[in-house]
């Protein structure tokens, strides 16, 4: 995934968005993203109080694959 980007505002939800290319397989600690026509992918990720790792995957058509990690911390 290119042009991906983290909001959250010390809330327990996150969400992760970005483009890609528009037949790329988005993976979000392996649960699949949905894609828009245009590539751009929105996920909602409830966080753990503690540590949460997050694991972003992109596989476009030719199989070729992108992986990024995030390590987010959450306390009440």
């Amino acid at each position: 995934a290119n042009e991906s980007h983290l909001t959250g505002n010390n809330q327990r939800t996150v969400t992760l968005s970005g483009r890609t290319d528009e037949n790329a397989i988005i993976l979000v600690n392996n649960r699949r993203a949905i894609l828009k026509k245009d590539g751009f992918f929105e996920f909602s990720y409830y966080l753990s109080e503690g540590e949460n790792k997050i694991t972003v995957s992109a596989k476009d058509e030719a199989g070729n694959i992108t992986e990024k990690e995030l390590l987010l911390f959450f306390n009440l």
